[in-house]
């Protein structure tokens, strides 16, 4: 695969603290040069690193034929990784090789997962990681071959032109660790991932991680000390039995690292807009806090007015264009929103980028805030600030027109220029995510906010229309997504 060996050297810089991952601010992130590798500990004391969220190209085309389709893997929330393999001394006894601070070898499948089951990370048992989250945690975002980059070096990793072919204690090639800081991803032992052995693309709902399957093959990764260098690299994969322990087969355990719940409230106004890409689409973080959803001086379907509290996501910056979307409505300008679109189609594509389309809650709570505005922008009716029948010339504008109408969290277009599918089923106030109304498989309407183009009435944020069924295509109806903190 690769011919050319070259020296390299690197260096990376470390944030190492006794905090945890809950007293860290763990976004999503769109290249490896975003994060700065953290080092926690398990409860053990043991030395852990943590992988922020994002999304990143899983296998790699012209290779083995078991590395294709390349395809993209997203995780929604962080997880944590050994930064070693797991050592004799950890393990409390040695492999094929002898030697404290060697990794453990010749251990089976099912003895790996039952000693990290045995460890733990915030009192919760650890794992193996999935060959998903192994990948990444190798490659990052940046889609790299190797842990450090994308050229072959001898002096990253323990490889049969170093190694003597034996292995050598963990940690030897800290110039070989990945952009989270995972130390011997490449070479010294093959590591044991929690996977089955299927073809790709991968996915974690098809029956692979079934962890109770003693008979398939699993997955390992990494290569070991008696490969040649270009046999290392992170998307090369190999099987054996779960119930056999092999020479040079090692392992390091991961865990769920769950992100720290983020809530505002009137101290923490005005927001600092956090504006991110993920997967090729500009999104806001919009925090989670409490509001009264509904008005007293609005429609009698936005009554009674009900204190509502919202989990933090991310929620497109702009609604979906024609561009972004691979083909056009009505108005056909690649950077005007997609319209003529159904509620399934809208909530298909949301899915597709591991997200899905707001509950009517979460949207009224992305265009009200705290101060539970009546407009996005404030409480003044200002015409100039939304594309409405007044000023649109019977046609949408391009997404992030009159930005100055964006809302406390950044949001833009939530009053005009195209109304918005959200997920939820028109029901009756007060809003309860629990009664029905946010059952995808139902086919009753579904609720639209925000105005569009061709309206003349004033966008309340807290107006609803519920007219439409998830069939209908209207050139006034287009979406955004969101995607879970």
């Amino acid at each position: 695969l690769f011919t050319t060996i070259l020296v390299i050297v690197f260096s990376m810089s470390y944030i190492v603290s006794a905090q945890t991952d809950s007293d860290i601010d763990i976004g999503p992130v769109s290249s490896n040069d975003q994060w700065t590798p953290q080092i926690l500990s398990a409860d053990d004391g043991t030395e852990i690193v943590l992988v922020p969220p994002g999304c990143f190209m899983m296998g790699i085309e012209d290779s083995q034929s078991d590395e294709s389709p390349p395809h993209e893997v997203c995780f929604g929330n962080p997880f944590v990784i050994d930064r070693f393999e797991v050592t004799n001394m950890q393990y409390g006894s040695s492999g094929f090789f002898e030697g404290p601070n060697l990794p453990r070898d010749s251990v089976s499948w099912q003895d790996a997962a039952a000693f990290c089951a045995s460890r733990s990370y915030n009192g919760e048992p650890m794992r193996l990681p999935t060959e998903a989250e192994w990948e990444y945690a190798a490659r990052g975002p940046s889609n790299l071959i190797y842990p450090w980059g994308n050229i072959p070096s001898l002096q990253n990793s323990a490889n049969s032109e170093n190694s003597n072919n034996q292995t050598v204690p963990v940690g030897t090639f800290p110039s070989g660790a990945s952009w989270v800081g995972a130390e011997d991803l490449s070479g010294n032992v093959w590591e044991w991932t929690s996977s089955i052995y299927l073809p790709y693309p991968y996915d974690s709902e098809d029956g692979r991680e079934n962890a109770e399957d003693a008979e398939a093959l699993r997955v390992l990764r990494g290569g070991a000390a008696t490969n040649f260098i270009d046999l290392t690299y992170s998307t090369n994969r190999f099987a054996r039995a779960a119930d056999t322990g092999y020479p040079l087969t090692g392992f390091r355990c991961a865990a769920n690292a769950e992100p720290p719940p983020l809530i505002i409230d009137f101290e923490d106004l005005p927001w600092e807009i956090e504006i991110q890409n993920i997967s090729g689409f500009d999104m806001v973080t919009v925090p989670g806090g409490c509001f009264f959803m509904g008005s007293d001086d609005g429609d009698a379907d936005e009554r009674p007015v009900t204190e509502i509290c919202v989990d933090a996501f991310y929620m497109d910056r702009y609604e979906v264009s024609n561009s972004q979307y691979g083909s056009a409505g009505r108005f056909t300008g690649d950077n005007q929103p997609r319209e003529t679109v159904s509620w399934f189609d809208a909530q298909s594509f949301c899915e597709s980028r591991g997200g899905r389309l707001p509950t009517e809650a979460e949207w009224e709570w992305a265009a009200r805030g705290l101060e539970n505005n009546i407009y996005p922008w404030g409480n003044d009716f200002v015409r100039e600030l939304f594309i409405w029948q007044g000023n649109s010339g019977g046609q949408t504008a391009n997404v992030g027109t009159l930005p100055d109408g964006a809302s406390w969290a950044g949001v833009e277009n939530m009053a005009g220029n195209v109304s918005e599918w959200t997920s939820s089923i028109y029901l009756p106030y007060p809003y309860d995510s629990e009664d029905g109304r946010e059952n995808l498989e139902d086919n009753s309407r579904r609720t639209v906010r925000g105005g569009a183009y061709n309206t003349a009435l004033p966008p309340r944020a807290a107006d609803r229309d519920g007219r439409f069924e998830p069939i209908d295509e209207r050139d006034s109806i287009g979406f955004r997504c969101v995607i879970d903190y």
